[in-house]
């Protein structure tokens, strides 16, 4: 069960980084792409998130406001070739995990 909490982590924290990229480099309009529907379900979600990577969702969603439009979209894993890589190699980083 936490590996699954670590993958649904590590998607998360790749989206935070996508948005210090965008906002770093001046886009104002961006649309990122998930193969999580639960990560980005979250992250388009109105409500309050009580996950146990909400304080990530709320990190991401607060560095999504530093731009005119933020959408997320779902798209199938080999499509997101990318995600999936960061992913692997944060569950495979073993001074990570607590």
């Amino acid at each position: 069960m936490s590996r699954i909490t670590l993958a649904f982590a590590a998607e998360a924290t790749a989206t935070i980084y996508v948005v210090d990229l965008a906002v770093d480099l001046g886009f104002i309009d961006v649309v990122i792409e998930e193969d999580s529907k639960a990560v980005i379900s979250k992250l388009s979600s109105e409500n309050t998130d009580y996950s146990e990577i909400c304080a990530l969702i709320w990190e991401a969603k607060g560095k999504a406001r530093e731009l005119y439009a933020c959408t997320y979209r779902h798209i199938h894993r080999m499509g997101n070739k990318a995600g999936h890589l960061f992913a692997t190699m944060h569950n495979h980083n073993e001074d990570d995990r607590f």
